[in-house]
């Protein structure tokens, strides 16, 4: 009876223990999911980070950028792409502003001015030559994320551009020209001549 008993004791321990086993197997390990940064380069965050459009004396500073990205190298790329989109946007609206502004008080239709509006600033996107921009300084940070295998890391890629506004000058003056040159009437190219005017004194 004894003897049974032991053996039933041991059997019983060896069900506990490999039951134990079993859960710590199955238990996640801890932290799992969560993401850490851990390197950064340079190590102090830049200001510029979240300044997407900035004009400063004679230039234009834009930044961009791009999250979790598996390669650096290809975030950097992205980011710079990021950037030029942030900068054609931002320009959208400075030349709009510009351009509305300079045609203010017109003696023609809203409808006429809306469109001619319309036009410039499309045309002054499409010559602004952004191959002139000049990187001023890059940021990244490596980020660790824990899951069941261990740990994966990816990258934070940001970029500081800068555009001598002279570029945006030069693509504003194209866009003008073109309004003179395919001006259909009279009218037309009055309104052309008026901001073309107005512009240079701003």
């Amino acid at each position: 009876m004894k003897k049974t008993w032991v053996v039933f004791s041991a059997l019983a321990l060896c069900v506990l223990m490999f039951a134990g086993c079993s859960s710590n197997k199955l238990r996640p390990p801890k932290k799992v999911g969560e993401t850490k940064v851990v390197e950064k380069t340079p190590k102090n965050k830049p200001g510029w980070v979240g300044t997407s459009y900035k004009e400063k004396e004679n230039y234009i500073f834009f930044s961009g950028e791009v999250t979790d990205v598996a390669d650096r190298s290809m975030g950097m790329r992205q980011a710079k792409a990021d950037a030029i989109q942030n900068l054609i946007e931002s320009i959208k609206v400075k030349a709009r502003s510009e351009f509305a502004e300079a045609v203010k008080g017109v003696n023609t239709s809203s409808g006429t001015l809306g469109r001619y509006v319309d036009s410039l600033v499309v045309w002054t996107t499409d010559n602004l030559d952004v191959s002139g921009a000049i990187p001023v300084e890059e940021y990244t940070e490596k980020l660790r994320t824990r899951d069941y295998a261990g740990s994966t890391y990816s990258y934070n890629c940001y970029v500081w551009l800068r555009l001598s506004k002279d570029e945006y000058y030069l693509a504003r003056q194209s866009a003008l020209d073109r309004a003179s040159r395919e001006a259909e009437d009279e009218e037309a190219k009055q309104l052309a001549q008026e901001a073309k005017e107005k512009l240079d004194r701003m």
